[in-house]
């Protein structure tokens, strides 16, 4: 197994091995991807800190099918907790991983121009899925400054796509929202209303959570106005009539932390908002004592909630997002996609003998039938027959599991090379064919309600300011003041306190070279919305 053993980068990355590229069909089709020397070994690091392999490959029923029919054996090299040092001591003793998976940006460019990365060029066009389903546009978007292309997306989406993944969202606790009379909730100041209702019949419950990392300040600054993006606390800057312009001084952003130290004070959100974890927010929600939840993760937290409460079958529901009053509640923005997706795959030197082969698993496991095989398991499994556009029917196996067998089941757990369109496309059909009590309750949620309230953040989607160079510090530093201006507006006593700290922390933040931070964001957002133009003139 090459050396690569321990790399660490950030990212997800899955997918691996197969040889024979022979003549692939538009979608791979069945060829074998193994040559005559048997099967393709490769190894794959994930960067992240919090992902390790689930279990040994060809252990569970995917990566077992995976083994024996596409005859690949895939090393899987875990970030031990700590996937940046551990990738930067790869790098350092030259023992590389063949394939890393990591978020696009500095870490991808600095191997590059370390000589560490193979270009994919060479091999495009022996990749019909990559082409046909990352599409044109995203292959050029991926492209580095010398023109070469090195990373191969996971989680990418359409670019001529409509909706995109999220999984951010609200939700309610439905036992205490029928005792209090379902009242409505689609604005800012009915949602204060019923947390003051919340508050005043149940005084040992939190009204609102605002989950760990205080998840509420971005999604309630979205709420304040008609397609907002996350500029504020991911570019700390807002745009108006089109340029980046002083974030304190934006009044969604003003009334966004003046609505929320009001919720503060009055004792309507999550005291601890600060200190608490994720796993203090769970006990919170499998104990049923949150009323109204927001969160960026809805699969993990909101459904866990629910199968392990012993308070009620479906405690919590999403609701639509609640916003300001007088704005179309339908243009509201819960979350935002990048066509490019999460993250990217991209290939060592060390991975040079048998890169073809890597290649041709990857582009086989990126289009349909490898989507099928990673996304509802292997034929006969959990499905044995599908309609006449690829969508499996789930079969009894599968509707009469648990989740826990559904999980040790590892479907979904091996997709490192995520084709979003179509896995979003076909998992809602396919799990609306089931019984309303056996449906998955998050893709039910995705399907009915978070999907519609995502847009596409293309345009904003270009890289910030190396963390090294001057602009960098500059960032840095803004990011410290936006957080201390966000915990002191928080616990101010008044509307015009909050406003009084915002204005001085946005005196400080210029003092500090604010402007050239902005500058820099106009310009390489303007460069971004020009290469999309360009791009969709020649798709065109």
């Amino acid at each position: 197994m090459n050396n690569l053993k321990r790399l660490g980068l950030l990212a997800g990355i899955l997918i691996l091995l197969s040889t024979l590229m022979a003549c692939p069909s538009e979608e791979g089709s069945d060829a074998d991807l193994a040559d005559d020397s048997g099967n393709l070994k490769f190894s794959w690091y994930v960067g992240y800190d919090w992902w390790s392999p689930p279990n040994a490959w060809g252990v569970d029923v995917v990566s077992a099918w995976l083994k024996e029919n596409k005859k690949v054996d895939i090393e899987w090299v875990s970030p031990s907790g700590s996937g940046g040092d551990k990738l930067n001591l790869m790098i350092a003793t030259g023992d590389l991983t063949d394939v890393i998976c990591l978020d696009r940006g500095a870490k991808v460019a600095s191997l590059i121009d370390a000589g560490l990365l193979l270009p994919l060029d060479p091999y495009l066009d022996s990749m019909p899925n990559l082409k046909k389903y990352v599409g044109t546009v995203n292959l050029e978007l991926l492209r580095y400054k010398d023109g070469k292309l090195y990373q191969f997306p996971n989680w990418y989406i359409s670019p001529d796509a409509t909706s995109g993944n999220g999984n951010a969202g609200w939700a309610i606790n439905t036992k205490v929202y029928k005792e209090l009379g379902s009242p409505s909730i689609g604005t800012y100041d009915e949602l204060e209303a019923y947390l003051e209702k919340v508050a005043a019949k149940f005084p040992d419950m939190v009204p609102l959570e605002v989950g760990d990392g205080f998840q509420a300040k971005t999604l309630v600054f979205r709420g304040m106005g008609e397609q907002l993006f996350s500029y504020m606390d991911n570019l700390l800057g807002t745009p108006k009539d089109g340029k980046f312009t002083k974030m304190f001084k934006d009044p969604n952003v003003r009334d966004t932390f003046s609505y929320l130290s009001r919720l503060m004070r009055k004792g309507l959100m999550t005291q601890d908002v600060f200190a608490q974890t994720r796993d203090q927010v769970m006990e919170k929600l499998v104990n049923g004592q949150i009323a109204v939840v927001t969160s960026w993760d809805f699969g993990n937290m909101i459904k866990s909630a629910n199968d392990n409460n012993k308070i009620d079958v479906n405690l919590y529901d999403v609701i639509a997002p609640p916003h300001r009053a007088g704005i179309d509640g339908e243009q509201v923005t819960l979350a935002g996609y990048a066509t490019l997706g999460w993250n990217v795959n991209v290939f060592t030197k060390n991975a040079e003998p048998r890169i073809k082969e890597i290649l041709a698993y990857l582009d086989w496991s990126t289009g349909e039938e490898g989507q099928r095989a990673l996304v509802y398991g292997p034929k006969g499994f959990f499905w044995d027959e599908m309609d006449e556009n690829g969508i499996p029917y789930w079969n009894a196996k599968y509707e009469n599991a648990s989740d826990q067998e559904r999980q040790q089941s590892r479907i979904f757990n091996w997709n490192w090379v995520g084709n979003t369109s179509w896995v979003d496309k076909t998992k809602v059909a396919a799990n609306l064919r089931l019984p309303a009590d056996k449906r998955d309750k998050m893709v039910e949620w995705q399907g009915r309600v978070l999907w519609k309230y995502v847009r596409n953040e293309n345009e904003f989607a270009y890289d910030k300011p190396d963390p090294a160079s001057d602009l960098g510090q500059v960032n840095t530093i803004i990011a410290d003041f936006y957080d201390q201006a966000l915990a002191d507006a928080l616990f101010a006593s008044s509307d015009a306190e909050v406003i009084k700290i915002l204005d001085q922390t946005q005196e400080e933040m210029d003092k500090e070279g604010y402007q050239k931070f902005l500058d820099y964001h106009n310009n390489e957002w303007s460069k971004r919305k020009a290469l999309l133009q360009s791009l969709a003139e020649k798709a065109n």
